[in-house]
């Protein structure tokens, strides 16, 4: 069945809010003498010009949706508006997953109409231009962006949990000589030990020159979150203040940041070890070249003859070596020391600030409020999502 897209139910200024005893009276015929029509927004609309638009005609969300509806962000329904037009009821639904309207009446809504009802609604928009400035400038304005601690933060849980399931062992040798049996099996275990010390490669290097950038992170997002009115307000300040040595900024955090109770001084051990961290990861991110800090055994040549101190297969020698330096215990340990060095800076904070970082820290995307430079934790990790099933 076509509708007729002149049918008043088409026509936008037709659109009014039900009272309560209208709306019950619509949901009880909806279940035995009404169509429900579904349009899915395929970006053919704003939904933000859309929000506006019925907020500045309408006043709040009025759809029922709104009575169950968490005060926060953490729902799946965001926004509901009921009208009714004519026989009509149209329902209007700002979802995390899309926007959706779905018309209640007699007969179903065919696809052309859907167009044309659509761009009715944005030719509309200029009659109602200045209410729904209005209204936009009354909302918020923030910013998603990456929290680049977190990203690395869970990069690092990954390669850390693949690190741990490696068996580095190395595969005993057979007897000598070894039957062909035994020769087979001693092959296949150091094939599957030779591709294990490729990706404790891959994960002791990469865990060895992210840490550094880790701990790094964590600093400038310590100042970010935490820094003085003065300094969030001053560019050149702040970036000078990003800009200085890693160990000064972490000493003067008590001076630039709200909420520090101490000063962050060099004398505690995790200190240290984070010092020393940060002294060593020029090596490792500009892939410098030292004999002398990358030696790991010495070899004795009579000529092109190759001699060493001990007994060991030239094979297994030079693989088990290829992981000096970024052996997992080294690489684990470079993670627990940025580990130890960020709880020592949590600790200098009074508990209400300590609160206030721990929980932004952990979150992967973070809002951004440029008038007043403030962050705030927009959605959860996790996003509820409704979608109805076709049968």
């Amino acid at each position: 069945m076509n509708t007729d897209p002149n049918e008043s139910c088409f026509n936008v200024s037709n659109w009014r809010l039900p009272d309560p005893k209208e709306l019950t009276s619509k949901l009880e015929d909806q279940a035995t003498s009404r169509v429900i029509t579904q349009w899915a927004n395929d970006g053919s609309i704003s939904p933000l010009d859309l929000y506006c638009y019925l907020k500045a005609r309408f006043g709040p969300p009025n759809g029922i949706s709104m009575l169950f509806r968490k005060p926060s962000s953490d729902n799946a329904i965001q926004w509901h508006y009921t009208l009714f037009s004519g026989d009509s009821m149209i329902d209007f639904l700002g979802m995390n997953r899309l926007l959706e309207i779905r018309f209640s009446r007699p007969a179903p809504v065919s696809d052309l109409n859907w167009r044309i009802f659509i761009d009715r609604i944005k030719e509309d928009f200029e009659n109602w231009a200045s209410q729904m400035s209005k209204v936009r400038r009354s909302l918020e304005k923030w910013s998603l962006f990456i929290n680049p601690f977190r990203r690395l933060d869970l990069m690092v849980d990954t390669l850390v949990n693949r690190l741990k399931a490696l068996d580095l062992k190395e595969p005993s040798p057979p007897p000598y000589p070894p039957t062909s049996k035994q020769h087979e099996k001693y092959m296949e275990e150091f094939s599957k030990w030779n591709q294990s010390i490729s990706e404790a490669q891959l994960l002791g290097t990469s865990l060895r020159m992210i840490a550094p950038v880790l701990a790094e992170s964590f600093v400038n997002f310590i100042i970010f979150a935490l820094s003085k009115r003065e300094i969030k307000a001053d560019a050149r300040l702040y970036d000078d203040l990003i800009r200085k040595p890693i160990d000064i900024r972490v000493k003067s955090l008590h001076l630039y940041c709200d909420g520090f109770t101490r000063e962050i001084t060099d004398e505690s051990e995790a200190f240290k070890k984070f010092h020393t961290l940060m002294n060593t990861r020029n090596d490792l991110l500009h892939g410098n070249v030292d004999p002398t800090k990358l030696k790991f055994e010495e070899v004795f040549f009579d000529k092109t003859i190759p001699l060493f101190r001990d007994e060991r297969s030239l094979a297994v020698r030079l693989r088990a070596n290829a992981i000096r330096y970024i052996e997992p215990e080294a690489a684990l340990k470079d993670i627990k020391i940025v580990e130890e060095f960020a709880r020592l800076v949590v600790e200098q904070l009074e508990p209400k600030y300590r609160q206030e970082i721990l929980r932004p820290l952990k979150e992967s995307q973070l809002g951004w409020r440029e008038n007043d430079r403030k962050i705030g934790i927009l959605f959860s990790d996790t996003i509820m999502e409704f979608v109805g099933i076709k049968e």
